[in-house]
């Protein structure tokens, strides 16, 4: 089995955790959750890091001795791991860990995924945001992850939560891992990952998961949406990013097909993966709070 690296890749608020820790939900894989942030602190609580075990366990001891780029081989040759799955997200992180990969001879799988507008923006709604907030958070990300020009493969939420089964059963047939009845239960496995969603680690905790429910809040902003909705007909660039996002979508892939696997270049570097890479030497030294 070749080492697989699954980067899943998706703006704050799209389900990236849940979906790290439900494919880590096997014996042979482990989910990183934001671990990045390990390494790259811009926050404050990212200077004191908490294992998902609750402990100060093995693997946090480690990752904290050796430098970013030895990360993911770590976890492939030290504790024989098959699939490693991370759901840092940051793109910097996401083109840099492409070169680390390939390097010590492994593959990497850019796994996307993306809410549909209406759904995204109850995502923020709930939150107090406006209903134009979650436009700027869905290109200023998905168009970045585009100009990577790096091959991926799409995932939408909302399809996942209608038909998470199957979604689930394509998802192992691609990267070659057994699927069996539990594995959306990945609150059953102790899992060490770190960061990543406060909401799905109080899940873990509580033994259930949400991801598979309606949003209680969509009748409460109902009319928010469908103005969401009649503003897509005329936006060009949303609309060019989410036709983008179909074409590469799971369901037209099909079994372990290689052509889907980076295993040779990285990412393309433009102007704002320099720029974020000064805002991250930055926050370093006047980290944020978590908001």
């Amino acid at each position: 089995m070749t080492k697989t690296l699954i980067n899943i890749c998706g703006s704050e608020r799209s389900g990236s955790t849940m979906l790290d820790l439900i494919l880590g939900n096997d014996p042979k894989a482990f989910s990183c959750g934001e671990i990045y942030a390990l390494y790259r602190p811009w926050r404050k609580h990212h200077f004191t890091p908490v294992c998902g075990c609750g402990e100060e366990c093995e693997y946090l001891r480690e990752f904290k001795q050796i430098r970013e780029d030895q990360f993911h081989n770590l976890l492939f040759e030290t504790f024989g791991f098959s699939w490693v799955v991370d759901s840092s997200k940051d793109l910097n992180w996401v083109i840099d860990n492409q070169d680390w990969v390939i390097r010590d001879r492994g593959r990497l799988l850019n796994l996307v995924i993306w809410k549909q507008p209406g759904s995204f923006c109850v995502s923020f709604l709930k939150r107090g945001e406006g209903s134009d907030y979650w436009r700027n958070v869905f290109i200023n990300y998905y168009q970045r992850f585009l100009d990577t020009e790096l091959p991926f493969v799409s995932i939408c939420y909302d399809d996942f939560v209608r038909q998470p089964e199957e979604s689930l059963q394509q998802l192992c047939r691609l990267v070659g891992m057994d699927y069996f009845p539990d594995k959306l239960n990945f609150w059953e496995k102790t899992h060490h990952q770190v960061f990543g969603s406060g909401g799905t680690a109080r899940q873990v905790k509580t033994g259930r998961s949400e991801i598979f429910q309606q949003d209680e809040n969509s009748d409460r902003f109902a009319q928010q949406i469908k103005q969401v909705e009649a503003k897509l007909a005329d936006d060009s660039a949303v609309n060019a990013i989410i036709s983008t996002l179909r074409s590469h979508e799971l369901s037209l892939n099909g079994k372990n097909d290689p052509t889907l696997f980076n295993s040779s270049h990285g990412g393309k570097k433009t102007s704002w993966y320099y720029r974020h890479k000064l805002h991250l030497k930055f926050r370093r030294y006047f980290p944020g709070t978590l908001d």
